[in-house]
């Protein structure tokens, strides 16, 4: 595992495990695309709050709990630089704010675990 923070040479954390298609919120449909290179084809990071342009949502929006709505005809290879047998799909990692430090984003690659609903929020779906 590896966690960087936002600085001057890295403006957004995660670029350092830059996925082809990076999806920090999963509420959308990926459909007949082809992924090649990068630590994965296709990256579903946890991101427990919105970040950017959209911090003002904090207090309404959690984009890890939000389902996946289509996911077909996808295709990845040649990816996954931080290991040797990797998939093309990586669903973890997790970015967040991290208000104690300026506000500034931090990045893990390792393994968090979302907790995805329905569009109500109240129904567990599967990612």
């Amino acid at each position: 595992d590896f966690c960087a923070g936002q600085g001057p040479d890295l403006a957004h954390p995660a670029d350092a495990a830059a996925g082809v298609f990076y999806a920090a919120n999963p509420n959308n449909a990926f459909k007949n695309n082809a992924a090649s290179g990068g630590f994965a084809g296709f990256n579903f990071p946890v991101l427990p709050e919105p970040i950017g342009d959209h911090r003002w949502m904090r207090a309404t929006l959690n984009p890890s709990k939000r389902p996946l709505l289509l996911f077909d005809g996808n295709t990845a290879h040649s990816s996954g630089y931080f290991w040797i047998m990797a998939g093309g799909i990586y669903v973890g990692g997790k970015l967040w704010i991290n208000d104690a430090d300026s506000g500034k984003l931090y990045y893990s690659n390792g393994r968090y675990e979302m907790d995805t609903r329905d569009d109500t929020g109240t129904s567990l779906v599967f990612h």
